[in-house]
């Protein structure tokens, strides 16, 4: 069913965005957002944070950092090492990520198993299998006529990779600007300002298209950066919720 969204919704009729996001909006840009520049990376740095939103997808991102980085230190995201056996390096990706290894720490202070060992470490492998020897992040972005069309490759050919998770890498990279990261932080907060229905789920594409637009109004409303924008509110709902 779809969400019945109008086209152009009316913001200034809705509550405003709390001044905290504001001031967090201007921070990311000012200190971190505004210095990522994708054409600087490296074909692995470009590769390790793809890799880091496949391990973000429905966990803890403090979860997905502290598993990219162990996955990394193990010499385990080397995609032409996996492309030599990748039964092997699934195997060993999963048995990785299946010790007790990884933040945030427990109540009682022990590490944490990464939540799905078994099809991220399969995401990540036929992620690997998918590309070819030659296959280039850079090139992919380099030659792309907008963020739109690489969003569609990567959801067509990344294992695991769904509109929100490559619209997470295209924004980390710092690639896209209005691109929208629809999660269940946005979700609350878009039903907080009454935006949206209180009962509004993500179901179809439709309706993620259909909640990225109104992001892309709010933001376009603001003279907002959305890249930035739903950063912050990420941030805000995470501190507001604690």
């Amino acid at each position: 069913m779809s969400l019945q969204i109008p086209k152009q919704v009316e913001f200034a009729s809705l509550s405003l965005i709390p001044e905290a996001i504001f001031d967090i909006y201007y921070y990311l840009e000012n200190n971190i957002q505004n210095k990522k520049n994708w054409k600087k990376f490296s074909e692995y740095e470009l590769w390790y944070d793809l890799c880091l939103c496949i391990l973000a997808s429905n966990v803890h991102y403090e979860q997905a950092l502290s598993a990219a980085a162990h996955l990394h230190n193990k010499e385990l995201l080397d995609r032409h090492v996996m492309l030599e056996n990748l039964n092997y390096a699934q195997n060993r990706i999963s048995y990785e990520l299946s010790l007790p290894l990884f933040l945030p720490k427990k109540k009682d202070g022990n590490l944490r198993k990464y939540r799905f060992p078994n099809i991220r470490a399969k995401n990540i492998v036929k992620s690997t299998e998918n590309l070819s020897y030659k296959f280039s992040l850079m090139q992919l972005l380099k030659d792309s006529n907008s963020e739109n069309e690489v969003r569609n490759f990567l959801v067509d050919n990344i294992s695991g990779m769904a509109h929100k998770e490559a619209s997470h890498f295209l924004r980390d990279i710092g690639f896209s600007n209005s691109l929208a990261i629809i999660d269940t932080h946005i979700l609350t907060f878009l039903k907080e300002l009454k935006i949206i229905s209180s009962q509004t789920k993500i179901s179809t594409i439709r309706q993620y298209f259909e909640l990225e637009s109104i992001m892309q109004n709010l933001a376009s409303h603001y003279d907002l950066k959305l890249s930035i924008l739903d950063n912050a509110i990420w941030h805000y709902m995470n501190i507001k919720h604690r």
